[in-house]
């Protein structure tokens, strides 16, 4: 059997693995989407007259 540091380190790993891809994936899709309603709104800041330019 492995040490007991090891069978702790594996109990704990899994949900570790599982919490760091969940918050990853949250932070990534968070930048792609600022990255995008930013860049979304500087170009149609300048394209689109808004209503009070009209």
């Amino acid at each position: 059997t492995p040490p007991a540091i090891l069978k702790d380190i594996g109990i704990y790993y899994r949900p570790a693995q599982y919490l760091i891809c969940f918050a990853l994936h949250w932070l990534y899709n968070g930048v792609i989407t600022l990255g995008i309603t930013s860049f979304a709104a500087t170009a149609t800041a300048k394209d689109v007259p808004s209503p009070k330019q009209l």
